[in-house]
């Protein structure tokens, strides 16, 4: 790996860990403002101490099961349904680890704590890993949009071949060419919309091709 690509890891990687760490302090005292309905005046100080004295082990504990789930090592240009399945279960463990210290050192915490920390970090930690795939998707159709016309192009089935190849097409600067339909041998797909491509009819004698 070059230079410059070890520096742009590192960065990437030093960016994540400080955005989560403050990701855990929004949730934390976030969780205290729903819970005091929306008045942080009204927060018992007992809570707040709590946070701040728990805040130091959370920040460990929740970093190293992240690391465990490859939560700053994966590709999140390329984020899916795996690698969301990972931050819910990195965030659920982290979440009920810190509930679990709490308890154990003898801090007071009200019950709903949990949930409401769970569901708060769990929206930023995805909002911001799926973000880099959004934005990509956004700019690239942007550039296309101000590009000279692509060729269309028709994909033969719509399976999970054709959902990587429209994927792709759309996330690559690289692609000269614009899925307009596709076909497939299922009479259930026709007429359908497929990533937001229409199925079109085709011919039975085409199958045999």
């Amino acid at each position: 790996m070059k230079k410059t690509e070890k520096h742009a890891l590192t960065v990437r990687i030093a960016l994540l860990v400080m955005l989560d760490i403050l990701f855990m302090q929004v949730a934390s005292f976030g969780s205290l403002w729903i819970r005091h309905e929306f008045d942080f005046q009204a927060v018992e100080e007992t809570f707040i101490h709590t946070v701040w004295r728990y805040m130091p082990l959370n920040i460990l504990v929740t970093l190293a099961v992240f690391s465990m789930f490859h939560l700053y090592t994966s590709l999140w240009k390329y984020a899916s349904i795996t690698e969301l399945s990972c931050i819910v279960a990195a965030v659920a463990i982290s979440s009920l680890l810190h509930v679990l210290g709490m308890a154990v050192m003898g801090l007071e915490m009200f019950k709903s704590y949990l949930l409401l920390y769970f569901l708060l970090f769990l929206s930023m930690v995805v909002g911001l890993r799926f973000s880099y795939r959004f934005f990509r998707f956004v700019r690239n159709k942007c550039n296309r949009g101000m590009a000279e016309k692509r060729e269309n192009v028709m994909i033969i089935g719509a399976g999970d071949a054709g959902a990587a190849i429209i994927k792709e097409n759309r996330l690559s600067k690289a692609a000269t060419r614009k899925v307009c339909c596709l076909i497939d041998k299922d009479p259930k797909k026709w007429g359908s919309i497929f990533l937001d491509v229409r199925l079109s009819v085709g011919r039975t004698r085409l199958w045999n091709l």
